[in-house]
Formats: structure tokens, C-alpha cells, sequence
């Protein structure tokens, strides 16, 4: 699997216990770093999923309008969602999203758009949930 998330030091136990249950995990922190990641692996066999942190900088986002308008709008990691991972749909499907405020996140796109999601709050005690969804994906240690 592959994680996407800009600030590494907040979430170094996160990634510490990922880790610690036999997971192999590549890091990315910016969405520049992401994409190279993606488009290193075209076929995109290498990950089963992918770790999305919504609060990232629109640093290496592709500079469209629709694209930066939805990172303002939303956030950046919603942008690469919808415009990036288009191009990833198992990726896509398989994609877990960390957010601070899920509430806040699910009122921006709508509830219908959202019950769609594996939407994770973001912090150390939800890892069991990130867990739950990495077996439901089957993703393999």
C-alpha cells in the first residue's frame, strides 16, 4: 500500500503500527511524489490501496482550474481523489480517507457522495478501523 500524507512526524505512530501488523507501506508527502509514485507503476499492480490524507498541500497537484478550485473548495486530498485516481479506478475503490473532521468533509460533498467513501478520522486510535478496511480490500501483508 502506498500513503499518501504531507506530515509524516504527525503521523509516524500511524504508520509505526501499520507496519508492526505486517503491512508494507511507501510513503509519499506530497501529491508531485504520489503521482511519480502512480505513474512508476502504470499498471498500478504494485499497490492494493491507498492511505489518503485530505489535508494535504496542493503542492503537485495538477494545475487545472477545476482541479485547484475543487482542492479550495474541498480539500487538495479530495482533488486528487476525484482527478487523479479517476485514472486508478481499483486504486480508487480501495482507498482509505484520513479526515480531521469528517463531518465537516461529508457536509462539503454530500452524504450521498460520502456514504460511498471508507472515510477514516484521522489520528492514532483509529487505526483499527484503517485495519478492518486494509482485510476488507484484501490487501496482503
Amino acid at each position: 500500500m502506498i500513503l499518501f500524507i504531507d506530515d509524516s512526524v504527525d503521523m509516524g505512530p500511524f504508520i509505526r503500527v501499520i507496519i508492526e501488523k505486517g503491512y508494507s507501506v511507501d510513503w509519499a508527502g506530497n501529491f508531485d511524489d504520489a503521482i511519480d509514485s502512480l505513474e512508476f507503476d502504470p499498471g498500478a499492480n504494485k499497490y492494493s490501496a491507498i492511505i489518503l490524507d485530505l489535508a494535504m498541500s496542493n503542492e503537485g497537484l495538477p494545475d487545472s482550474k477545476e482541479v485547484l478550485k475543487l482542492a479550495e473548495e474541498v480539500y487538495s486530498g479530495w482533488a486528487f481523489y476525484v482527478y487523479v485516481l479517476k485514472e486508478y479506478p481499483l486504486l480508487q475503490k480501495n482507498t482509505i480517507i484520513l479526515s480531521g473532521v469528517p463531518e465537516g468533509f461529508m457536509k462539503k460533498i454530500g452524504e450521498n457522495e460520502y456514504s460511498k467513501l471508507n472515510v477514516v478520522k484521522k489520528g492514532y486510535g483509529d487505526i483499527d478501523k484503517v485495519i478492518e478496511l486494509l482485510v476488507k480490500f484484501r490487501v496482503y501483508k
